[in-house]
């Protein structure tokens, strides 16, 4: 049988994520219609050079595959601004309620970092924003999907606790 190129990653959170302290000025949720330019222009400059490609988005993409889903909550996504530089966004995540026959399950939705400002913990905080507010809503686990060939973002995940889910 081939091998999936779908990881599927899971992680239990028994405590309150910590926020780090060093991007909390920055870090806020999403403002629409304000900042749909600055996520798709983000989306598009983080998933550029990723093998396998993504292809770019524009709007009508962003509100089909984000605002117009059941689970889309800007109050979920969060964004982090380039310090110093107005208007530019650098990092964002969003929190997709994944529905399953008994329940939901939150899940780490396009979590993206613009490859200038990679390796600087923006892509932990905004796990951590994401993991506390599912802490906070009653949840003790997140899961995500990545591709296998992403190996920076599966490396990233793995250091904060994520392992790969078992197939039932």
């Amino acid at each position: 049988m081939p091998r999936s190129l779908v990881l599927q990653l899971i992680r239990e959170i028994d405590t309150t994520p910590v926020a780090d302290s060093g991007v909390i000025d920055e870090l806020r949720t999403l403002e629409l219609p304000r900042d749909e330019a600055g996520w798709l222009e983000l989306r598009n400059r983080a998933f550029a050079g990723e093998v396998p490609t993504v292809r770019p988005w524009n709007s009508a993409d962003f509100r089909r595959e984000m605002i117009a889903q059941p689970w889309w909550n800007p109050e979920r996504t969060w964004v982090i601004d380039a310090p110093g530089l107005p208007g530019r966004m650098v990092g964002a995540v969003t929190m997709a309620l994944r529905a399953s026959d008994r329940a939901h399950t939150p899940a780490i939705h396009w979590l993206m970092v613009d490859p200038e400002f990679r390796g600087l913990g923006w892509g932990r905080s905004l796990i951590a924003a994401l993991e506390r507010a599912a802490y906070n809503d009653g949840y003790r686990q997140v899961v995500l999907e990545t591709h296998v060939n992403w190996r920076s973002a599966v490396a990233l995940y793995q250091r904060l606790g994520y392992q790969q889910r078992r197939q039932s």
